[in-house]
């Protein structure tokens, strides 16, 4: 049985914060946001696909406009979706106005809630304003997923033993968007990147309407992109992603694989690093690099031919 997808909404760039590992390089004075119409009308295709059993809404930060984000949510629970939220926590000013927004988040229908608190986002958001949010769910009750991330040297977050019974996720940053203007390269933590990607289970889709078939922090690359959703159905756009040559040599290969392949037939990557920070990392500096792909798609058909002899033996 095929496994089904999550359907991503960025549903704005804008945020209140300016975090200096920031993928999409949001800040509060970016205008760009999608339509709810629009996101109702991505929804409505995801669900008549039958591709689909999961909602997620980022940014930015999506909250900034939460009447919205309340109909997105009550929309995607009507169609039977399971529903995620990431957001900084920036509305945790009290324990009761956290409460409130908890309860008016489950009240609609969100069965995942992911809250990002790091260093990074710590100048804009206190921690005392997620510890409220915390304190308030421990009421609630929402599913909670703590998403930290670190570069060398990152202490322990200061919540993480007291609230441990929440998911957390301590993540490596990725020199991606303004972390890569921001952090310098010796300060990242760098790691295995062999294997494959496990995360093309995603259509994301951005507020200008570009998709995209996971959620890394690299999405934004050409050699990356699926398509517009103006252009394409979400039909059209999952075939897009089925028939990717590049995915599928990620998805049963993987990024070190092709790098691999492509220094023995002489194709180079143009940033001729060989450490990365994981997979996603070294998956977007070779989408990034459009001169190493155009050389190596010859060679990535020939690849697939195999690829899909895998394929049929695992049927």
């Amino acid at each position: 049985m095929k496994e089904l997808l999550q359907l991503g909404l960025v549903y704005t760039l804008n945020c209140n914060a300016s975090c200096g590992s920031c993928c999409f390089e949001c800040h509060p004075n970016v205008e760009s946001k999608m339509k709810l119409e629009d996101a109702f009308d991505f929804i409505r295709q995801a669900a008549e696909s039958l591709a689909f059993n999961k909602v997620g809404i980022s940014g930015g930060e999506a909250l900034l406009y939460e009447d919205e984000v309340f109909e997105i949510i009550k929309y995607a629970r009507s169609y039977g979706f399971e529903t995620a939220l990431t957001t900084n926590g920036f509305w945790g000013k009290t324990v009761q106005h956290a409460l409130l927004k908890l309860k008016l988040l489950k009240e609609k229908g969100l069965t995942d809630l992911i809250v990002s608190t790091d260093e990074f986002h710590q100048p804009f958001v206190s921690y005392d304003y997620i510890e409220n949010i915390f304190i308030a769910n421990e009421i609630v009750q929402i599913p909670l997923k703590v998403y930290d991330v670190v570069i060398k040297g990152t202490p322990i977050h200061p919540l993480r033993k007291k609230y441990d019974h929440y998911t957390w996720h301590r993540g490596s940053c990725e020199p991606m968007g303004r972390g890569k203007q921001t952090i310098h390269a010796d300060d990242y933590i760098y790691g295995d990147f062999s294997g494959r990607c496990t995360n093309a289970n995603k259509l994301t889709i951005m507020p200008d309407g570009s998709s995209y078939p996971c959620c890394s922090p690299g999405i934004q690359l050409r050699g990356m992109q699926l398509g517009s959703v103006f252009d394409l159905s979400v039909d059209q756009l999952l075939k897009v992603k089925d028939n990717s040559t590049f995915l599928d040599i990620m998805i049963w290969r993987g990024p070190k694989w092709l790098k691999e392949a492509g220094e023995a037939m002489g194709c180079l990557l143009q940033n001729k690093q060989n450490k990365y920070v994981s997979i996603c990392h070294l998956c977007h500096e070779i989408a990034g690099d459009v001169a190493f792909l155009e050389r190596m798609e010859p060679y990535m058909k020939d690849f697939l031919v195999d690829i899909n002899y895998s394929k049929y033996l695992k049927l």
